[in-house]
C-alpha cells in the first residue's frame, strides 16, 4: 500500500499517467485475486467423509473426503488433535490421537488467494457412521 501510495505521488508530481495506469491495473488484479480465495472458500461444501469402521490409536487410517472446489482439507477430531490434510479429491490418510467412538469430524476447507500470501478458511461439523478407535497394544511382560 505505501509503494503504491509513493507511486502515486511520483506519477502526479512528474505527470506520467502510465505509471498511475500500471499501479490501478496492479492493485484490482491483486484485490480480485485475493476475494477469489475467499469466494472459492465459501462456495466449497463437504459432500461426503468415508472411512473405516474402526482403527486404533496412532494407526494411518485412509479418509475419503468429497468436497466441491479446489480446496485444501484439513480434518480434525472435535476431541483434539488433527487427523490430516490434502487437497480435495486426492488420497487422504491421517491418524487419531485418542481413543474411542468418533461421529463427528471437524473439516477445514482452505483455499489461497494471490500468490498463496492470503488462505481463507472455513469449518464445517461433519456428522459421519460412527468409527471406533482403540487404544494401542503395548508388549506386556510374561512371566514365568
Amino acid at each position: 500500500m505505501l509503494a503504491w501510495g509513493g507511486g502515486v505521488a511520483i506519477a502526479r508530481l512528474t505527470g506520467a499517467t502510465a505509471v498511475v495506469i500500471v499501479l490501478a491495473v496492479g492493485l484490482a488484479t491483486g484485490l480480485v485475486a485475493s476475494v477469489g480465495g475467499a469466494l472459492t472458500v465459501r462456495r466449497a461444501d463437504v459432500r461426503s467423509v468415508v472411512l473405516p469402521t474402526a482403527s486404533t490409536v496412532g494407526e494411518r487410517v485412509p479418509i475419503a473426503v468429497d468436497a466441491s472446489g479446489p480446496v485444501w482439507v484439513t480434518v480434525r477430531d472435535p476431541r483434539g488433535g488433527v487427523i490430516g490434510g490434502s487437497w480435495a479429491g486426492t488420497p487422504l490418510v491421517g491418524t487419531f490421537a485418542r481413543r474411542g467412538p468418533v461421529d463427528e469430524l471437524d473439516i477445514a476447507l482452505r483455499a489461497p488467494g494471490a500468490l498463496g500470501l492470503v488462505w481463507w478458511q472455513r469449518t464445517v461439523r461433519v456428522r459421519i457412521a460412527e468409527h471406533l478407535v482403540a487404544p494401542r497394544a503395548v508388549p506386556g511382560a510374561v512371566f514365568v
